[in-house]
This record gives structure tokens, C-alpha cells and sequence, in this order.
């Protein structure tokens, strides 16, 4: 609750909103701790009042049904083969030098395939 009492403690300006980010909040969701229960009260504040502060949660996973009903969930499908190729080309494009040649590229997108089946 910390992160969220110093995003309310920001100074305020029309113009501005502090916003919270939980990457791979659905790592905190399978916690037996359950963690997430106390973004209830910081979502939802008891006094009914609107927040002060936004909130951004990005996971790999689905929220269970009363977390996701309070949310907008983005999904995007998996990336195609082409899509994975063309992403590893532009990377090394980016870079100084040339490290990997296209068939290089094209084996390790033939890797990262047979691992994601792997974990299907």
C-alpha cells in the first residue's frame, strides 16, 4: 500500500494523474498470500469519493472474475512465425553489427515454436 499512499501524496495538477504499474500482476494472483486483496479498498475507496490516482495491471494471465469486472482487458493473440522473424530482423538491424544471419534468426524462431508447444 505504500506505492499507492506515495501516488496520493504527489502534488496535484489538473493535467496530471500519478498512476501505479503491477507488471505480471497474475503472479500475484496465484500467490497463496493472496496479495491482491488489498487493491479492493485502493480501487474501490470506502468514502465513495473518485480516485486520486490510476492504476495499470499487466499480466500474462487472466484475473479471477471479480478482479477483471473492475478492469479493460486488452488481449492480443500470439505472434505469428512472421511476426517472430520480423521482430528478431529488426532487433539485430537496430544493433551495430550483424550478429545473427537470416537462417540463424529463422532456427531460433523454430526454437522459441517448439518450446511454446512444449508448454501447451
Amino acid at each position: 500500500t505504500r506505492v499507492f499512499d506515495k501516488a496520493e501524496q504527489r502534488p496535484t495538477d489538473q493535467h496530471i494523474l500519478p498512476v501505479v504499474v503491477f507488471d505480471e500482476i497474475g503472479l500475484a494472483e496465484v500467490s497463496p498470500a493472496n496479495p491482491l486483496k488489498v487493491l479492493h479498498g485502493k480501487l474501490e475507496p470506502p468514502d465513495g469519493n473518485p480516485l486520486k490516482i490510476g492504476f495499470v495491471g499487466i499480466s500474462n494471465f487472466l484475473l479471477d472474475a471479480a478482479k477483471m469486472n473492475r478492469a479493460i482487458q486488452l488481449s492480443r493473440p500470439d505472434p505469428t512465425r512472421e511476426d517472430l522473424l520480423e521482430t528478431a530482423i529488426s532487433i539485430q538491424e537496430a544493433t551495430a553489427e550483424k550478429v545473427m544471419s537470416k537462417e540463424e534468426l529463422e532456427e531460433m524462431v523454430d526454437a522459441y515454436e517448439k518450446y511454446q508447444r512444449h508448454l501447451a
